[in-house]
């Protein structure tokens, strides 16, 4: 029993799935259907038929039958054999035959593409047909019209091309018979060929139209422009020689003869109607002509230089090798008070050396200047250049003086310093005087001899011919730290000291209640008699913090306000 229910069930899921897969491939075999009407009512017919509103001659004529041939191959063959396989494809899904019927299916989908593409072959070479007779037309207007417009323009203006005119009158009459073949090809159907004689005209009649445009300035430019612009720069250059200007670096009759050459060159490019030759050589003769341009200026220009700068530079000179005299004698004096290293006395020297070299140049220069054999701008280069070795020299100069003038002023520095120093360990010394303590520590006492005994080699330093203002500031800069470390310790040895004596004062309360607080004060008298004052403000601090905690922030704020009370009273 249990075989028998398998078995059906099994059969109902073998016919469930034939009639899915009987259902889909209906489904693919009405979509090529649908396909296959779409590829069969396109409108090609009507597309062609609007071909016969051109002339149906030549190439058009041609075209329209290989079009019709292709359509009648489609619509009579090819989808007439695609109806028969899509029924046979049809039989195979009713007899189950899935896996035949998807080969039949395969084959047709190729036969309908096939179809599509020459359906749209057709379509793309129809508008490219007609396209081309609209794009024609419409640009052989323009053609024409321009065509026109450059004979106008050559007969009116034929003046202003020189020789070219004859280059371009035959470019311009060469358009004439190829705008009869335009005719021609159209009256024959050849709308294609004719399409490409059109861009061919465009072509041509855009490069007349532009020789036209420029052809007029660069003959103006060889013919008349550029000649001129020659004859202005060797009458320039005639009537600065004539003036007194030296010229013989500037080859001018070379200069000319290689301008000249150029122009012929440019007027020949130009008419031969080779443009982009002939323009670029009216831009090198330009450049040519502005070097030439700019060497004269430069003379120009180099000569008012000169004259304004040559005879100031004669006292300036003079001025700076006065102030280099007097360099060398304030030197020389300040050596025999100050050390000065072998560096800093060579300046002057170097300095020396230097303004005598500027001085042969300048020499120099004035006899070249009498001779008036030397362009003016190398005149001008060599006068600049000694300007500014006197501009290197001068603050040179000046910041040596200031050197010098430093060492001055340095020293009186260090004495008032040392002033300010002496006057700070008596300070110290008078500052220990007023605190009457039992014992002043021996830290105290080694810090005070050696700062004394720094401020005496600093005096002593100080006494020596010549200074050494080097050694001076060692010695001033080594007896203002002992000083201040003195001092400053001595104030804080001091403070520290009174802060003993207030806490043993305080703590007395606790003495004769507290054997601790007993035996740590009297520790710290002991020590405090013996100058070990840190030691006792410790003790006495650890005997009083002991009986009452906070009692050490207490009695500095005691302290504080009797400070206080002390300053308004």
């Amino acid at each position: 029993m249990e075989y028998i229910i398998g078995s059906v069930i099994l059969i109902i899921i073998i016919v469930a799935i034939a009639f899915y897969w009987r259902k889909k491939h209906y489904k693919e075999i009405d979509r090529l259907e649908t396909l296959k009407l779409e590829i069969q009512h396109r409108p090609i017919l009507e597309e062609m038929t609007k071909v016969k509103q051109l002339n149906m001659n030549g190439q058009t004529e041609e075209l329209f039958e290989r079009w019709r041939q292709a359509w009648t191959g489609i619509v009579d063959v090819k989808l007439p054999q695609v109806d028969s396989l899509l029924f046979d494809a049809e039989e195979y899904i009713d007899k189950l035959r899935f896996r035949k019927s998807i080969e039949i299916q395969a084959t047709i989908k190729v036969m309908l593409k096939q179809a599509e593409e020459e359906m749209n072959k057709i379509l793309v070479e129809l508008e490219e047909l007609m396209g081309s007779d609209e794009k024609n037309r419409s640009e052989m207007e323009v053609i024409q019209g321009q065509y026109k417009e450059a004979k106008q323009t050559l007969f009116a203006q034929r003046h202003t091309y020189g020789k070219a005119a004859e280059g371009i009158d035959l470019k311009i009459e060469a358009l004439a018979p190829k705008l009869m073949q335009y005719e021609e090809m159209t009256k024959q159907g050849d709308y294609l060929e004719a399409r490409e004689l059109v861009m061919k005209l465009s072509n041509e009649i855009e490069h007349i139209t532009t020789l036209l445009d420029t052809v007029p300035e660069t003959y103006n430019e060889a013919y008349y422009s550029l000649p001129a612009q020659l004859m202005e720069v060797k009458e320039g250059f005639e009537e600065m020689n004539q003036s007194g200007y030296p010229l013989t670096h500037i080859k001018m009759e070379e200069e000319m003869e290689l301008l000249h050459e150029s122009i012929e060159l440019a007027r020949t490019h130009t008419n031969h109607l080779e443009m982009d030759e002939a323009e670029g050589q009216v831009k090198l003769i330009h450049e040519h002509l502005d070097v030439l341009y700019d060497l004269l200026e430069t003379e120009v220009e180099a000569r008012t230089h000169l004259k304004e700068h040559y005879e100031h530079t004669d006292v300036w000179l003079d001025e700076v090798q006065e102030q280099n005299i007097n360099l060398q004698i304030e030197t020389e004096f300040v050596r025999q008070s100050y050390q000065l290293d072998q560096e800093d006395l060579n300046i002057p020297k170097e300095l020396d050396n230097k303004l005598n070299q500027a001085a042969k140049k300048y020499s120099a220069l004035k006899e070249r200047i009498a001779a008036n054999d030397v362009a003016f701008s190398t005149l001008w280069e060599d006068l600049r250049a000694i300007r500014d070795e006197l501009d290197a020299i001068v603050p040179a100069q000046q910041a040596f003086k200031e050197q010098l003038q430093r060492l001055r002023q340095e020293e009186v520095e260090v004495q008032e310093s040392g002033l300010a120093l002496k006057q700070t360990l008596k300070d110290q010394k008078r500052m220990l005087r007023h605190a009457n303590l039992p014992v002043i520590p021996d830290y105290i006492k080694a810090q005070t001899e050696e700062a004394q005994d720094q401020l005496e080699q600093l005096e002593q330093s100080l006494r020596e011919k010549p200074l050494n203002i080097v050694t001076i500031q060692q010695h001033a800069d080594s007896a203002d730290a002992m000083v201040q470390l003195v001092y400053n310790d001595t104030e804080n040895m001091i403070q520290t000291a009174r802060s003993v004596e207030r806490v043993i004062q305080y703590g007395n309360r606790y003495r004769s209640k507290h054997e601790t607080v007993y035996i740590g004060l009297n520790e710290a008298e002991l020590l405090f008699r013996k100058g070990h004052y840190q030691k006792a403000l410790e003790e006495a601090a650890e005997a009083i913090e002991s009986v009452e905690p906070g009692a050490l922030k207490k009695i500095e704020e005691l302290s504080q306000e009797r400070s206080t009370e002390n300053q308004y009273a």
